[in-house]
């Protein structure tokens, strides 16, 4: 998790940023609500979302009407998503899912090129423990 600094200094610019309001970023970012909505459309069920960020998935899952719970790594992203959007963002990451249920959806838009080659098998065993036998 020693990336998680860039969170820190990204956070307060980061709907900004992905909506296209940063030069820099703006090709990085110019299908992210494509993206999220395809995400959002494609899920169903009970729905957990890792790196949920600033909440952007997340509305769009609960606008579809997706029971979801949602998690990030990242204090100060959650801090927004729970601040300013009235979400429950809760702390977790691949490696750390804290719900006992399983869901029958996991969805990410958190890069998974953060987990370490070593680690990604790892990471996708945790995501299956949380996930129902029929799970996607």
């Amino acid at each position: 998790m020693e990336f998680m600094e860039i969170f820190k200094k990204w956070a307060p610019e980061y709907d900004a940023t992905v909506n296209g309001e940063n030069e820099e970023y703006r090709d990085v970012f110019i299908n992210y609500s494509e993206m999220l909505n395809e995400l959002a459309s494609t899920a169903e069920g009970r729905v957990l979302e890792i790196g949920a960020g600033t909440g952007n998935l997340t509305l769009m899952l609960k606008d579809k009407g997706r029971e979801v719970s949602a998690i990030d790594p990242s204090d100060d992203m959650r801090a927004i998503a729970n601040e300013t959007k009235n979400l429950d963002v809760q702390y977790g990451h691949f490696f750390d899912i804290p719900f006992d249920q399983p869901f029958d959806y996991i969805v990410t838009s958190f890069a998974f090129h953060h987990v370490k080659p070593e680690e990604k098998y790892d990471a996708i065993k945790t995501m299956m423990k949380s996930l129902k036998e029929d799970g996607k």
